[in-house]
């Protein structure tokens, strides 16, 4: 029985041993696997970590190839890889669409719909071997490692369209924002030049925004979303004002601001969402200001304040009592002035190629007392005008960063100036009601202007007239303006050219750069506003009646109306001025827009996928 046992135990080691061997062989194959597996993962975290590298250097010269493959090129050098590693380098546009995922976010030929084909991203791929070790046993030759990577640059811009190169009439500029709060507002000229002349770093007022609003938490957008009181909002610019230096002009527009907060009775709310548009810093959680890459762009405070007060003021026309505005042969003018509606976008944009900002569309109606067409007897005319301007816009189509943002960045913005129709005559009820259409020139009634006699009963002579003039026009692709970097003193040409500077706000004891306005003319725009209407005057005049009923009518056209011609002709071309400084204190323009770029930021390239 023993050496029954003994042979059972010489058999059971016979078979272990060849298991023995084969189980070596399996664990020896899988420690090398292993092994192998380890390098190739080692290997290629290593080669992701080079190619985004490479793609983060290349972003910042996406509009030029050759420039971004020798960035690649020299990443990849650095760090040890051959140039034959990098198999392609890309250039296009990154489209944050959250309709698709992150992956399918860069396209080389732009995103859809966009206002520009400027490549602002790059894609890099790459490829190395990885060498077998302990693999080589089984498998022959070197895997392949690839790996791409994909980064933007997002730059921006600050944009503004309206009131540019103001020069108002003290006296009207202060009537119209006493209608605009109905209190009793006298701006002095240094508190209504620190207005005009002060930028106010967008980031920091919103800061200031959701403070007054108690906002310690959320982002840009959740101020947006607000309401707020015009009179919190214009405590909000002081806040921030007082975070900058102060300057003459600072203390000055403080002092302004501070006088036209304590003539508001009450507070009126203003939709946030209706001023501003901030593009990709809605999203930016409150207190961005203070980032180092933040965007720092201006608003102008004479803007903010008066499209705020007219936003609280809604549709109501704020009537300015007639007052004495030195144009000869004008006694006084009754003007009664409304946002026929907000803009559909925003006043101010903040963000990419792409944004745009629209001025409000405005109805103004103006009467005017006419002295002296029959100097013998004193006699006057009252002159009825209704003016209806559509709205302004302007999109920045191309934002350029190279190697020195500083001095070599540009904005080119396409704009196209408001459309205006100007009438002698009166506007029906129902017309004036109805915001949602303009005025239609069959709506615009002929209007009495003069009547000598006893009315009802005898009439020497009376005058109904009736004029229309155009102004501007939307055929047209619109106007390009360019705007760079300031180099040297900055100057502001009056009348602005296409050519502008961009500006900046004074920000951590940074101090302010104004920017130069550009200018965009509409097609068939002519300086002679006004003087136009008294060539398409067409008046009916009754010589004689009597009970009403005409007995001698002739229908005068022009310069054939005789006297009245040759007196309203040189009145309304003197009202030129008044009439496009009143609607400059509205941030509107007659045939014309002037557009601002307020700062702008070369944005630092980001790894998107």
């Amino acid at each position: 029985m023993k050496r029954t046992g003994r042979l059972c135990l010489i058999e059971d080691a016979g078979v272990i041993a060849p298991a023995t061997a084969v189980v070596m062989a399996v664990l020896i194959g899988m420690v090398g696997m292993v092994t192998d597996t380890s390098v190739w993962f080692a290997q290629r975290r290593q080669l992701q970590g080079v190619t985004d590298a490479a793609a983060l250097a290349a972003a910042p010269y996406a509009a030029n190839l050759q420039m971004a493959r020798a960035k690649a090129v020299s990443v990849l050098t650095s760090n040890g890889l051959d140039p034959t590693a990098l198999l392609a380098v890309q250039t296009g546009s990154y489209c944050p669409d959250i309709a698709t995922t992150v992956n399918n976010r860069f396209h080389p030929g732009g995103c859809l719909g966009a206002a520009t084909t400027t490549d602002t991203a790059v894609q890099i791929s790459t490829t190395i071997d990885s060498p077998l070790f302990l693999s080589k046993m089984s498998i022959s030759g070197n895997r392949r490692i690839e790996t791409s990577a994909t980064a933007a640059r997002v730059n921006q811009a600050g944009l503004e369209a309206g009131s540019g190169v103001a020069s108002l009439n003290g006296g009207v500029a202060n009537a119209l924002l006493s209608a605009l709060t109905g209190g009793s507002i006298a701006l002095s000229a240094v508190q209504y030049d620190g207005l005009l002349k002060t930028k106010l770093d967008a980031l920091t007022f919103f800061d200031a925004l959701a403070t007054k609003l108690n906002l310690t938490a959320g982002t840009y957008s959740n101020v947006l979303d607000s309401n707020i009181g015009v009179g919190d909002l214009i405590g909000a610019q002081i806040a921030a004002l007082g975070q900058q230096q102060q300057t003459a002009d600072v203390v000055a527009a403080i002092a302004g601001l501070t006088l036209i907060k304590g003539q508001i009775p009450g507070n009126q709310q203003v939709a946030l969402g209706k001023l501003f548009d901030l593009g990709l810093w809605a999203d930016t959680p409150v207190g961005g200001s203070a980032s180092s890459s933040a965007l720092h762009a201006g608003l102008n405070l004479w803007q903010l304040t008066t499209f705020s007060l007219q936003l609280a003021n809604g549709n109501n026309f704020a009537t300015i009592p007639a007052s004495s505005i030195g144009v000869p042969g004008v006694v006084s003018i009754k003007i009664a002035a409304t946002a026929i509606e907000p803009p559909v976008r925003g006043y101010f944009a903040f963000g990419p190629e792409g944004i745009s900002v629209h001025t409000a569309q405005v109805r103004l109606k103006l009467d005017l007392d006419v002295l002296n067409l029959v100097p013998q007897i004193g006699l006057g005319v009252k002159v009825p005008l209704y003016v209806e301007v559509g709205s302004g816009d302007a999109r920045v189509d191309t934002i350029s960063c190279s190697g020195a943002p500083a001095t070599d960045a540009k904005v080119g913005v396409t704009a196209h100036g408001g459309v205006a129709n100007i009438y002698i005559g009166a506007p029906t009820d129902d017309a004036m009601r109805n915001f949602s259409a303009p005025v239609a020139a069959s709506a615009i009634t002929p209007v009495q202007i003069l009547n000598i006699g006893l009315p009802g009963i005898l009439t020497l002579s009376s005058t109904v007239a009736k004029a229309h003039v155009a102004i501007g026009s939307t055929t047209g692709p619109g106007t390009a303006l360019t705007f760079v970097q300031p180099t040297g003193s900055v100057v502001q040409p009056v009348p602005p050219s296409t050519k502008g500077i961009i500006g900046r706000p004074a920000f951590n004891g940074v101090a302010a750069s104004p920017a130069v306005w550009a200018r965009a003319i509409s097609t068939g725009f002519t300086s002679n506003l006004l003087g136009g209407l008294a060539e398409t005057l067409e008046a009916k005049v009754c010589t004689a009646s009597l009970l009403n009923l005409c007995l001698l009518p002739i229908t005068l056209t022009g310069a054939g109306v005789g006297p009245l011609f040759n007196v309203l002709d040189p009145v309304l071309s003197g009202l030129d001025s008044v009439l496009d400084g009143l609607l400059q204190t509205l941030g509107v323009q007659l045939g014309y827009v002037d557009v601002s770029v307020t700062g702008v930021r070369c944005g630092l390239p980001v790894l998107v996928s």
